[in-house]
C-alpha cells in the first residue's frame, strides 16, 4: 500500500472531505426528492407488499422480478413498520449507497497515492448510476456495498494476517450471498485469489480456515442458485439479458463483443463517458501490482472476469447492464490509480491533450450537478394518478398499461386494472379512466388510449403529463 496516502497535505484532506460531502449530498437530494417509481421497481414493491416472508426468502416473486432473499425480507420488514411508500422502501438503498461511499474512501486512502485519491473519491461520489441506484428500491446499491466490503477486509489493520482475513470473509460470506446476487462472483473470486497465498503458506491452521470459508461459500452458493435464483429466472427475464451476451450463433461478432463489453461496463459505472476509464485502469492495475498490491488487484479483477465467463455461458449479462453496478468500485479504484501516471506522461508530450483528458474526467461531475436543475427524464405517473384521484367517483373503472401505475393506484383495489391482464372487467358505471404511459409522442399516446375505450364512449376529460396521458371516457 501507499502509506503517503494517509499523510496527505491538509489541503488534500479538505478536498476529500468536500468531495465526500458532495457525494452524500447528491445521494440525499435524489432520495429526498422522491422521484417517480419506475416499472421494475414498482413490480418489486408490489410483490414485497403482497408476499409473506416464506415466499420472499425462497424467491417467489411476481412481475418477472429478481432480488436476493435477505434484501427482500428487509424490504418486507420496512413495509410492515414504516409503510409501503416509495421513500420508506428506498431507504435501504440510500443507506447502502452512503455506506459504500464512506467505506470506499477508506479503501482508497489505504490503497492509492495522495495524487490518485481525489480522483477516486470524485468519480465514485458523482457517478450518475450510483446516484440513480441510491434513490430506487432495487438492490443495486447493496451490490456496490458488497463489492466495497470485500475490498475493505484486507485494508483493515486488525485483519493484517491471512488467517484473520479468511475468518472475516467466512463470517461475511452468508450475509453477502443472501443480500446480493453478484456476491456469487465476489465470494468465488476471493476464493480463487487467496488460494495461491494459502498454498504457499503450507500451514494447517490457514488451510483449515480456507476450507471453512470454501465450505461456507459453497453451501450458501448452492442454496442461492437452486432456490431463490432458480425460482426467479424465467424467459422474460432472460430475454432482457440476451443483448449483453455474446451471440455464439454469429461467431464473427464475438471478438468485437469481447472488446466492447468491458468498455460498456466502464461507461455504465461512470456515465456519460466512462469508456475513457479504460485508458487509466490498465496502467493503474500495473502500477498497483508493482507497488505490491497484486492480491488487491486480483480481488478487483476476478469478480469482473467471472461475470464475463458467465456471460459467455449465457447465464449472466455483461456490459452496460444494471447487474454490473458492483464492478464500479474496482473500476474506479483502478482508473484513479492510473490517472496521475497517465497525466504525467501526457504533460511532457502534449499539454492540450493532458487538459482534454482532465476535462473528460470532470464530465461525470458536471453531468451529475446538472441533474439538480434538470433531473432524469421519467414518466410523471404520480401527478397523473393524483389527477385521476381528484376527480374519480367510487364506481369508476381505471385501466392502465404500466405496473408503476398499479403501485400508485394500490389503494383503490380492484378499481384499477392492468391492460395486459385478462379478462378485462367491464365498466359498472358510465365513466372509464384510461392511463397510458409510453415514451411516445403525445398524439400517439392519445390514439392508443382512445382505441381502448368501448364503442360509443366519448372523451370528456384529458390530462397530459410527462410520458403519460390520462383520458376520461363517458357514455
Amino acid at each position: 500500500m501507499f502509506p503517503a496516502a494517509r499523510d496527505a497535505a491538509p489541503t488534500r484532506r479538505w478536498l476529500i472531505l468536500l468531495l465526500l460531502i458532495l457525494g452524500l449530498g447528491l445521494r440525499a437530494y435524489h432520495y429526498l426528492r422522491d422521484r417517480a417509481v419506475w416499472h421494475d421497481e414498482a413490480g418489486l414493491l408490489l410483490t414485497v407488499s403482497a408476499r409473506d416472508y416464506h415466499d420472499l426468502f425462497r424467491g417467489r416473486l411476481d412481475y418477472h422480478q429478481a432480488a436476493p432473499p435477505l434484501y427482500l425480507c428487509l424490504l418486507k420488514t420496512i413495509s410492515l413498520t414504516l409503510g409501503d411508500s416509495s421513500r420508506a422502501l428506498r431507504l435501504p438503498s440510500f443507506l447502502a449507497s452512503c455506506a459504500a461511499l464512506l467505506l470506499f474512501v477508506t479503501v482508497a486512502r489505504r490503497l492509492l497515492t495522495p495524487q490518485a485519491l481525489p480522483w477516486a473519491v470524485l468519480l465514485f461520489a458523482v457517478s450518475e448510476q450510483l446516484l440513480w441506484h441510491a434513490s430506487e428500491a432495487k438492490v443495486y446499491s447493496v451490490d456496490v456495498l458488497a463489492a466495497v466490503v470485500v475490498l475493505a477486509v484486507p485494508c483493515w489493520d486488525r485483519l493484517a494476517s491471512l488467517r484473520r482475513q479468511l475468518l472475516a470473509y467466512t463470517l461475511l460470506t452468508p450475509v453477502l450471498l443472501l443480500s446480493s446476487y453478484p456476491a456469487c462472483f465476489l465470494c468465488t473470486g476471493l476464493l480463487l485469489v487467496y488460494l495461491p497465498d494459502v498454498w504457499m503458506r503450507k500451514q494447517g491452521r490457514i488451510w483449515l480456515s480456507y476450507g471453512v470459508l470454501a465450505a461456507t461459500t459453497a453451501a450458501c452458493l448452492v442454496w442461492v442458485v437452486l432456490v431463490p435464483a432458480r425460482s426467479q429466472h424465467d424467459a422474460a427475464l432472460h430475454s432482457c439479458w440476451v443483448a449483453s451476451m455474446p451471440r455464439w450463433e454469429r461467431p464473427w461478432t464475438v471478438p468485437g463483443w469481447l472488446l466492447l463489453s468491458p468498455m460498456e461496463v466502464c461507461r455504465y459505472c461512470c456515465k456519460p463517458l466512462g469508456q475513457v476509464l479504460v485508458l487509466f485502469a490498465v496502467p493503474g492495475a500495473l502500477l498497483l501490482c508493482r507497488a505490491g498490491e497484486r492480491t488487491m488487484v486480483r480481488l478487483m479483477v476476478a469478480p469482473i472476469l467471472l461475470a464475463l465467463a458467465a456471460a459467455c455461458l449465457h447465464v449472466y449479462p455483461f456490459g452496460g447492464a444494471r447487474v454490473m453496478a458492483y464492478a464500479a468500485p474496482a473500476i474506479l479504484l483502478l482508473a484513479a490509480a492510473g490517472v496521475p501516471l497517465v497525466l504525467a506522461w501526457l504533460r511532457t508530450r502534449s499539454r492540450p491533450a493532458c487538459m482534454g483528458l482532465i476535462g473528460l474526467l470532470l464530465v461525470p461531475a458536471t453531468s451529475s450537478l446538472a441533474q439538480i436543475l434538470h433531473p432524469w427524464s421519467e414518466a410523471d405517473i404520480p401527478r397523473a394518478v393524483a389527477f385521476v384521484q381528484s376527480q374519480r367517483r367510487e364506481k369508476d373503472l381505471i385501466l392502465g398499461n404500466d405496473v408503476a401505475q398499479q403501485y400508485y393506484f394500490r389503494h383503490v383495489g380492484s378499481a384499477f386494472h392492468l391492460l395486459d391482464e385478462s379478462p378485462l372487467p367491464s365498466p359498472t358505471s358510465d365513466r372509464l379512466w384510461i392511463v397510458m404511459t409510453a415514451a411516445l409522442p403525445r398524439s400517439e399516446r392519445e390514439w392508443l388510449a382512445s382505441h381502448l375505450a368501448p364503442s360509443g364512449w366519448h372523451p370528456r376529460q384529458h390530462g397530459e403529463f410527462a410520458f403519460t396521458t390520462v383520458l376520461l371516457f363517458c357514455r
